[in-house]
């Protein structure tokens, strides 16, 4: 009668399961919930999701003892931008967004936010200057706010008109999501915002289409 074996080849490897309830690797007196002694961790396929509240810095300390610390002050938390998208026209004496020029953005902890912002204001007809101001809302509260005027152009030229410019900064700016945006207000005549170039100034140098958009920017700090 032939007996079969069969022969399974088990492979070790140095793990300890102190009575503490701590596990060792390649150490018997485990110190942490899991200790290893020598050699590196590495996680596989490990989760790809970012920018979750209540993430936190993990770092090492001069024994390899992993811990938690908050993000270094002046750290970046943030940077966003958006920039203005169709032409529009604001009449006199009226209030209205810009188009585009508005972001809706998320911090976690209390923040330093510099906002940064430009719009290009250019009147809608010939022999019709403008005046007006551009202002900066935040979570539906003012901000900050920039004046602007622009009026017709020597022979040759279009129209003339300087982005109307300006930048806020926001000491202990609260966690949570936030809105601002863009509202040009028309003093005077009616005023355009957003224009195309192309129309007015043809060819290939004058394709550029952000060339006279609004824009807006934050960055957070923590």
């Amino acid at each position: 009668m032939k007996k079969i074996f069969t022969i399974t080849a088990i492979a070790f490897t140095a793990v300890t399961f102190a009575q503490t309830g701590n596990v060792g690797i390649n150490t018997a007196t485990p110190t942490e919930t899991l200790d290893i002694a020598t050699g590196n961790l590495r996680v596989r396929n490990i989760n790809t999701n970012t920018g979750t509240t209540g993430d936190r810095l993990v770092v090492t300390d001069a024994t390899g003892v992993f811990k938690t610390v908050a993000p270094a002050a002046g750290s970046i938390q943030i940077i966003q931008e958006a920039i203005g998208t169709t032409p529009q026209t604001i009449a006199s004496g009226v209030t209205a967004d810009i188009n585009g020029a508005t972001m809706t953005f998320t911090t976690t902890g209390s923040t330093t936010v510099l906002i940064t912002y430009s719009a290009l204001a250019l009147p809608n007809a010939g022999g019709a200057p403008v005046q007006g101001s551009i202002d900066l809302i935040v979570d539906g509260v003012k901000a900050i706010s920039s004046y602007y005027s622009a009026t017709d152009a020597p022979s040759g030229l279009s129209t003339l008109g300087n982005y109307s410019t300006a930048q806020k900064v926001i000491s202990n700016f609260p966690a949570g999501t936030h809105t601002i945006k863009l509202q040009a207000k028309s003093w005077f005549n009616t005023t355009k915002f957003n224009t195309d170039p192309f129309p007015v100034y043809a060819g290939s140098t004058a394709a550029d289409s952000q060339a006279m958009k609004a824009r807006i920017s934050i960055i957070a700090l923590n």
